[in-house]
């Protein structure tokens, strides 16, 4: 068991209705244009839009957005892993690269498709020996923080 603070507070960004990972390409558009953001009912913190860096990057270059959603959904469809094994292992590779909101946000979907939180601090923990300890242990406190957030 890890001890997780219980006032670790996250600001997570999730899309309306579904991730755009789920979503087909015209849903994306439809998305894209849209950039709200609801309240979670799991209780997790959240801002009320997305950042306005990538809100102007998805405004001004849409087909650059609906070529990466593409992309997403191929290497998605390329293989046998699941959905809470892709997000374990975005969150590896976003730690491995130093991207503190993408750990905190992949850390959150591993869970909402029902990873445990041993599950994805294992994940971190393994990249240890790959990244270093210091690495690893920046991106254990962001998985933390993402999810122990107040309800």
């Amino acid at each position: 068991m890890f001890y997780i603070p219980e006032d670790a507070e996250v600001i997570y960004y999730e899309i309306i209705k579904v991730s755009v990972y789920q979503q087909t390409t015209s849903q994306c558009n439809q998305l894209r244009d849209r950039y709200t953001v609801r309240e979670n009912k799991g209780g997790l913190g959240m801002k009320k839009e997305l950042p306005t860096h990538f809100k102007k990057l998805v405004k001004k270059y849409p087909k650059i957005w609906d070529a990466h959603q593409q992309m997403t959904e191929a290497c998605a469809e390329a293989g046998p892993l699941d959905r809470k094994t892709r997000e374990l292992i975005k969150m590896a590779v976003a730690a491995a690269a130093n991207q503190e909101t993408a750990v905190e946000r992949h850390a959150i979907m591993a869970k909402q498709e029902g990873a445990t939180a041993d599950e994805i601090y294992q994940t971190i923990f393994l990249m240890i020996t790959v990244v270093g300890f210091p690495r690893a242990s920046a991106a254990l406190k962001w998985a933390q923080r993402a999810l122990t957030a107040k309800k």
